[in-house]
């Protein structure tokens, strides 16, 4: 019993120094681009909420961004968020358009935080990193169907093509325990902004 009891100690503090070791490392990262499009992310959300609101969604559709959008923030329990996830995105802009449910994954590695969008044709790959209790920042890249994943632009080795087309920078909270969200301001195609709902 005390050899798994310190096994579940080691591996506790093992993913806790994952997660710090990438804690400071997003804005000496992050293009120029994207901060400018993390720094409005609530423009984002205000502009795309009136235009989308002008095309008359559904209730159904509006209840279900107002239900991942409005609970308050919760302190980001990162030490718990590897394993798997269903997740779906709402795009917000010209339209409101709410989709299926996908699957995620978030896993832990030597580089910090790792989440995955692994089904869908839109897929996501990319690392969180920690930005205060209450927030993770996600730099990321966006690929379709099975494309294999690519690399954050600026985290590119020597050599490899660059696309940041692909780049998507995105802000993740927990509303409840066994529930995440991601906003996406001005993603690249498509929309104002997007917001993914992860839930266990």
């Amino acid at each position: 019993m005390r050899c798994l009891v310190l096994a579940l100690l080691i591996i506790g503090f093992t993913m806790t120094a994952v997660v710090a070791a990438a804690a400071a490392d997003w804005q000496t990262i992050i293009t120029a681009a994207d901060r400018g499009r993390l720094d409005r992310l609530a423009e984002s959300i205000r502009k795309g909420d009136g235009i989308a609101a002008a095309s008359h969604p559904a209730a159904a559709d509006t209840n279900a961004l107002r239900a991942i959008l409005d609970p308050p923030d919760t302190p980001v329990a990162a030490d718990r968020l590897a394993g798997n996830w269903r997740c779906r995105t709402i795009k917000v802009g010209d339209i409101l358009v709410v989709y299926a449910w996908f699957k995620c994954r978030i896993a832990a590695t030597a580089g910090g935080l790792r989440l995955e969008k692994i089904s869908g044709s839109q897929r996501l790959s990319g690392t969180l990193y920690a930005d205060g209790p209450t927030r993770l920042i996600l730099l990321g890249a966006g690929t379709v169907n099975d494309d294999p994943p690519v690399p954050y632009s600026a985290l590119a080795g020597e050599g490899v093509p660059v696309d940041t087309d692909a780049d998507m920078v995105g802000v993740l909270t927990q509303p409840a325990p066994d529930r995440l969200r991601i906003v996406f301001p001005f993603p690249h195609y498509e929309s104002i902004y997007d917001v993914m709902e992860l839930k266990r």
